[in-house]
């Protein structure tokens, strides 16, 4: 997950991974490097509620030139989650099953949701309770076997906490992230 004030290229940093990702796929490369971090080759599916499909494939052109066969575009979005005032939290929408739907059908490796909070409609988006019932539903969705092993690296997790202050600076065409603090790494024996 990105955070950050408007304009600092999150938008930018999850398109080129996401291009950078289908392109190795194509190119039959197990991984893809973009903005200084590696992505696991594989389809994309994006959803974006700022972004038309036009404009998506106009910055995909400037980003890497050409429109990866393996990238797939939601069509207009609506909310994902909506507002359940008798809960005092969020459930999910209608359209909620066929996003997941789009996500196996292109045997996707990444799923985009810029800016996931849109993707929640009418919450509040300050208070963690909308924010982690979307967040633990996008891994329940994302890992439906809970035992899966990646690798041998022990069991799925599709959720981590990573601290990206505005630390993503434009010098030109050169963009660079310094990720300040990462929880994403192996659990240590207790």
């Amino acid at each position: 997950m990105l955070s950050g004030a408007g304009g600092l290229g999150k938008s930018f940093v999850t398109l080129a991974l996401a291009a950078e990702a289908a392109r190795a796929l194509a190119n039959g490369a197990d991984y893809g490097c973009a903005c200084g971090l590696c992505v696991k080759a594989g389809a994309a599916v994006l959803v974006s509620y700022e972004d038309s499909g036009p404009r998506i494939a106009d910055r995909l052109l400037g980003i890497c030139g050409n429109l990866p066969g393996a990238l797939y575009v939601a069509p207009v979005p609506v909310p994902l989650f909506e507002a359940d005032s008798q809960l005092g939290t969020v459930v999910p929408a209608g359209c909620w099953p066929d996003l997941w739907r789009m996500v196996r059908k292109a045997d996707a490796r990444l799923l985009v949701i810029d800016p996931a909070s849109a993707a929640l409609a009418d919450a509040d988006t300050s208070q963690t309770g909308p924010v982690r019932t979307f967040l633990s539903a996008l891994t329940a969705a994302a890992t439906p076997n809970r035992d899966a092993n990646w690798n041998g690296c022990g069991r799925a997790r599709s959720l981590a906490s990573l601290s990206f202050p505005s630390c993503l600076t434009s010098s030109g065409w050169n963009r660079i992230l310094h990720p300040c603090r990462s929880t994403t790494g192996p659990r240590r024996p207790r």
